[in-house]
């Protein structure tokens, strides 16, 4: 019986570790540079085409989420910007705020594309494009740590 209790603990225990790995995307770049200038820490933006993209579904699955860039996360403020084709999986309003940061920082139009911005909102860095092989993004991160 205290076996099976030890074992029920460790698997609950473990669980609720995993689930606070979990990346805390923002939404609202203004919100994002407040933080980021009371933290002293960079932004990383990224662009993405959540639902059609699929360069950008394999950069979330080999690196956003691993447990290497999970721990790079915690020194910085993390700024998602969707541009799904699907209309329903964001409101209306954040489509068009995301439409406008897309004018403003990703002109080009190019999927995935992340970017580092200071507090002030300058763009210090840009990478776009996924081929399959995460460390040009992990090296991307490094530096601006």
């Amino acid at each position: 019986m205290k076996t099976l209790i030890l074992l029920v603990s460790i698997f609950t225990f473990s669980f609720a570790g995993a689930q606070e790995t979990k990346l805390d995307w923002l939404t609202d770049l203004d919100k994002a540079q407040k933080i980021a200038k009371k933290e002293s820490k960079p932004i990383l933006m990224y662009f993405t085409g959540s639902d059609w993209c699929g360069p950008c579904k394999m950069l979330k699955k080999d690196f956003f989420n691993s447990e290497k860039f999970v721990e790079q996360s915690q020194n910085l403020i993390l700024v998602m910007v969707d541009i799904p084709r699907r209309r329903d999986l964001l409101t209306k309003e954040q489509m068009q705020y995301n439409i406008q940061l897309m004018g403003k920082y990703n002109k080009r139009g190019l999927f995935p594309t992340v970017l580092q911005l200071d507090s002030k909102g300058k763009i210090k860095n840009t990478i776009n494009s996924y081929s399959g092989s995460p460390e040009l993004y992990f090296d991307f991160v490094d530096k601006m740590l």
